[in-house]
């Protein structure tokens, strides 16, 4: 209940609860705070832990997400999320939340990670590392050789504030912020608001605030401004203090500038998803938006639309176009079933993505094949050890010797890769209700190795976001007394309860 529900480590101690537990059973006595923290905790932190050792050393390709944040309490805390499939399903698990003592720089955080995938004994098994587009995680992912995912959903944010930071419309935007402030903090206005919605039959719906650091939060902000334009209309007509009201031009504007960006919006959120594969929805996406930007130009014909759109399509090319040649972003889409070749924006793309693949397989069918090679042979010379050949087989073999230094399995290796690809590209792509991962457990085809290996990846880094979401709510004034310690095992159980279900 603690961990799940995020009570404080002190619920034990409240009368409420004690009645409560006594009223249900009063021969039950509750634990102190210090057996939950110095026992209970713990423990349920070790149970769970060595069960998630036990899942993950079966696990054969994990991806990783992490990110940084500092606490309320001014605690440094990296979080550290995996990635990988398991029984056809794409699952995701904290694997620590440590406090970071010291400068928080490329070295340190790197250490830190480091230590964290080799205690979990993982590091071998990491084929991407997906974190924000900071120069320092960057350096992380190059300090620990590593390949780097920059995180999709951060990208897109870039895009918006390049957006709004167009001339004329950073004003507009002020000015609905002042708006939205004025009704957060005031009482008498928030009131009124929710009065004349009453009157006149309308949800009693809260104006939404716009943070620069929160993913698209301009765009709610301005859809739930349009949506209580006529209470707002009324009520800051009577109220005293209020700031000015929009014009019927700035509102014509605001719609106009929602429906602009209501695709970034759309690409955020299905970016962000944990439970389904996103790696390969990234240069779809890319493609869908700009196809949308141009209905858009052909929708919207006002000087104000124009300027936006062509902001929109300078920032889109500048921040998404290195995606589309980033190899993981190329494998997964071309294996998605749901897209194939019809994921990519051109035939030259969708060829480079297939000649990518091709490579990856062939080195892992490569591996694969020497590995079996040398299990097989391996009886053999030891065979041929106890038992020399005769003089005959043996000047016979020095003289076919050539085969030896022969590269071993080529053409066999050529000829799989290019029935395996063909079988799989000829043949339809899947309908979005199917799901992907599951489409490639019950492949026969190889290449599935492939698949796994990269579907795994998240196209953001907002699973370990959401590890701070979390820990927001476990770090507040009545617990800012928490170690690092219990923080780590608290949001630990927290995330990866489900998991063990």
């Amino acid at each position: 209940m603690i961990a799940q529900d995020m009570q404080p480590l002190r619920l034990a101690e409240h009368e409420g609860i004690k009645e409560f537990v006594k009223a249900l059973d009063s021969r039950y006595q509750l634990p102190s705070r210090s057996v939950i923290s110095n026992s209970l905790l713990p423990n349920l932190y070790t149970k769970f832990k060595l069960k998630l050792f036990d899942l993950l050393k079966n696990i054969k390709d994990i991806a990783v997400t992490t990110d940084m944040w500092t606490s309320p309490n001014n605690q440094g805390i990296c979080a550290i999320t995996a990635h990988f499939i398991l029984k056809q399903r794409l699952h995701c698990a904290l694997l620590a939340a440590v406090v970071v003592e010291g400068h928080h720089n490329a070295d340190n955080i790197a250490s830190v990670l480091d230590g964290v995938l080799q205690e979990w004994r993982c590091r071998n098994k990491v084929v991407a590392l997906v974190t924000d587009n900071a120069a320092t995680m960057i350096k992380v992912a190059d300090i620990l050789k590593i390949r780097h995912v920059p995180c999709f959903a951060h990208s897109l944010n870039l895009v918006i504030k390049e957006v709004l930071a167009e001339p004329g419309l950073k004003q507009l935007i002020e000015k609905c912020s002042m708006i939205v402030s004025h009704f957060k903090h005031s009482t008498l206005a928030s009131d009124k608001l929710r009065s004349v919605q009453r009157e006149i039959n309308r949800p009693e719906l809260k104006l939404v605030k716009f943070v620069e650091t929160r993913w698209n939060s301009a765009f709610y902000m301005l859809k739930r401004i349009l949506e209580v334009r006529q209470e707002l209309t009324l009520v800051l007509g009577e109220l005293p203090n209020a700031p000015e009201n929009l014009t019927a031009n700035e509102y014509s504007i605001v719609e106009e500038l929602g429906n602009i960006l209501e695709p970034l919006e759309t690409c955020t959120v299905g970016i962000s998803g944990e439970d389904y594969v996103t790696i390969s929805l990234i240069i779809p996406l890319i493609k869908g938006l700009c196809l949308q930007m141009v209905e858009l130009e052909n929708q919207h014909n006002s000087d104000f639309a124009k300027t936006v759109i062509a902001a929109m399509k300078t920032s889109v090319q500048k921040r998404l176009k290195c995606y589309e040649t980033r190899s993981p972003c190329m494998i997964a889409t071309l294996l998605n079933p749901h897209f194939k070749r019809a994921g990519f924006k051109t035939h030259t793309d969708a060829e480079n993505a297939i000649l990518i693949t091709k490579k990856e397989y062939a080195t892992y069918l490569s591996s694969e094949r020497f590995q079996i090679s040398l299990d097989r042979n391996m009886p053999e010379v030891c065979e041929e050890v106890i038992s020399p050949p005769s003089p005959k087989k043996s000047k016979l073999r020095r003289l076919l010797s050539f085969v030896d230094n022969a590269p071993k399995g080529a053409t066999s290796v050529t000829a799989d890769i290019i029935v395996d690809m063909r079988q799989y590209l000829e043949k339809p792509t899947i309908p979005f209700s199917e799901y992907p991962v599951e489409y490639w457990y019950h492949q026969e085809n190889q290449l599935k190795h492939i698949a796994m290996k990269f579907l795994c990846i998240p196209g953001s880094s907002t699973p370990a976001e959401r590890v701070f979401s979390k820990a927001g709510l476990i770090i507040t004034d009545r617990r800012n007394r928490l170690s690092g310690k219990h923080i780590d095992k608290l949001l630990f159980i927290k995330i990866n309860c489900d998991l063990f279900k």
